[in-house]
């Protein structure tokens, strides 16, 4: 079995799907992870990322499935599921076979684990545009949370309109991955983690959050699992009336 290895981005994956069908072989997988486990008869093939490649796959699947097919695949890609770029693989395969757009056509097997990736990212990033806490130092606003997809620069658009000008900094611990704004543009950058810590007033504000929190608690009426329902707690370790 052969397996193409892509660079963990849209053009990277498109690129070896470009691979995949120059060299007639459509059985084979495409991966994104560096290290893949191994059997007897795999066969692993380094695909550089290629601008052009990846264009005319976009251009076929842009002629099928719109920009709507694009989008999605776009935020399949920010998943952080290993088999992610063979589930998406999969779904373009059929898509170009069938020569449609095949995004609510459950009945192929290829169609739910690709809808189930996208719409996966699309709730977590849903999710943050209410979990994400900022909090406020020398007029800048600092979010640090550690989503588990790839949807920072995803929350740029929600805050840069909640908050208009006010410049702020969404931080990905996980990733060393920033989203800025500085109240006109937008920016995303990887760095170390900076040494950003709340100044007195904004302490006092975090110390009112969690009283209030505490106050708003009915200890004795506790729904644990409907909280973690709607709060999973994984999140909660960067949220302030948690800490």
């Amino acid at each position: 079995m052969k397996t193409y290895l892509c660079e963990d981005s849209v053009n990277g994956l498109f690129s070896a799907v470009f691979r995949a069908y120059a060299e007639k072989n459509t059985a084979a997988r495409i991966s994104c992870l560096l290290y893949e486990q191994t059997a007897f008869d795999s066969e692993f093939i380094d695909v550089k990322t290629d601008a052009d490649h990846a264009d005319r796959v976009k251009a076929a699947v842009a002629r099928y499935g719109g920009n709507k097919a694009l989008r999605e695949i776009g935020r399949a890609m920010r998943s952080c599921e290993a088999e992610k770029a063979d589930v998406i693989f999969a779904y373009i395969k059929r898509m170009l076979a069938e020569k449609r757009d095949i995004s609510r056509s459950f009945a192929y097997a290829e169609v739910m684990p690709f809808v189930t990736l996208s719409e996966r990212v699309q709730l977590e990033v849903h999710r943050f545009t209410g979990f994400l806490r900022f909090e406020e130092q020398n007029g800048l606003l600092y979010a640090r949370f550690t989503p588990d997809n790839d949807i920072a620069d995803l929350l740029l658009g929600h805050f840069s309109r909640r908050l208009g000008e006010l410049p702020f900094l969404i931080h990905d611990a996980r990733r060393g991955k920033f989203a800025a704004w500085d109240g006109k543009r937008a920016a995303c950058f990887f760095a170390d983690d900076p040494s950003i810590r709340p100044d007195a007033a904004e302490k006092e504000l975090i110390g009112l959050w969690k009283r209030y929190f505490a106050a708003a608690d009915v200890k004795s009426r506790p729904h644990p699992k409907q909280q973690d329902g709607y709060l999973p707690r994984r999140y909660r370790k960067n949220m302030s009336e948690f800490q």
